[in-house]
């Protein structure tokens, strides 16, 4: 599948997405006076949406202009991953999305999170391996080991919390952590301070939901979900250095061959 046809089809899965929030779940209430009592959520929710959709769109404009298929998996993923904080945020409208025994509404919430990893893990497997065999072999590997363990824990266990809890620390996780220390691996190697820009957002969303995960039943759960506000900033910023440094570490290395 060609670039453009994976793009094509990305948007068309988000607008799917998009037309079972606004069609099918949203029930008919007041959703000003439900803003006004879950004011705080929708602040906070709201910001670490429209970064995600920020650098999404961001790296997409990226490929289009260079066809870095880098930038085509970070951008669908960080697409998809917005979807998380949408919910989120339409929870301060509609009590449905902030029903946590629903698993239609986990599953809309959670699952980007899936698609999330699969993307980056592509485009980071790619530093060990130029091969796309390797990149698609342990991204193929992240996706169905993540999608097999939600069937089973949404399914077959019919337990929410041990879904949720399951993946994140031992697939979430574990997986992101390596992914972060490879490109922090990278950054010192190079000297890009961008690079590590992006590694520390990284670990700031490990941090987020590795001990927020805990406090979902509490006003602390708030702060948290702040938190990954500046890991987000973090990422945008690094990914902006990083095309300015990309050009100057490249002329760089052109003048040590030069030499």
């Amino acid at each position: 599948m060609n670039g453009s046809r994976l793009v094509l089809w990305s948007i068309i899965g988000l607008i799917v997405l998009a037309g079972i929030f606004f069609i099918g779940y949203l029930p008919m209430v007041d959703i000003f006076q439900s803003l006004k009592i879950n004011f705080m959520l929708f602040g906070f929710a709201l910001i670490p949406y429209l970064l995600t959709l920020t650098i999404g769109i961001f790296l997409i404009v990226r490929y289009t202009l260079y066809k870095a298929k880098i930038n085509l998996s970070w951008g669908i993923a960080f697409l998809f991953y917005s979807f998380t904080f949408l919910v989120i945020l339409l929870s301060s409208f509609f009590e449905v999305f902030g029903d946590l025994t629903r698993i239609d509404v986990f599953l809309i919430k959670r699952y980007p999170m899936v698609i999330f990893l699969t993307g980056l893990t592509y485009s980071i497997s790619l530093i060990y391996s130029e091969k796309k065999t390797f990149a698609n072999f342990i991204s193929l590997f992240v996706f169905w080991i993540s999608t097999f363990w939600m069937l089973v824990g949404l399914f077959y266990l019919k337990n929410i919390e041990l879904t949720i809890f399951g993946f994140v620390y031992f697939i979430f996780l574990p997986v992101l952590i390596f992914l972060a220390y490879t490109l922090y691996s990278v950054a010192v190697r190079d000297g890009l301070t961008s690079v590590k820009l992006v590694s520390a957002g990284l670990y700031g969303i490990c941090f987020t939901y590795g001990v927020g995960a805990f406090f979902r039943s509490c006003p602390l759960y708030y702060i948290f979900l702040s938190a990954s506000t500046f890991s987000l900033i973090s990422i945008l910023v690094g990914l902006c250095m990083l095309v300015f440094e990309k050009e100057k570490y490249m002329r760089k290395n052109e003048f040590c061959k030069r030499r």
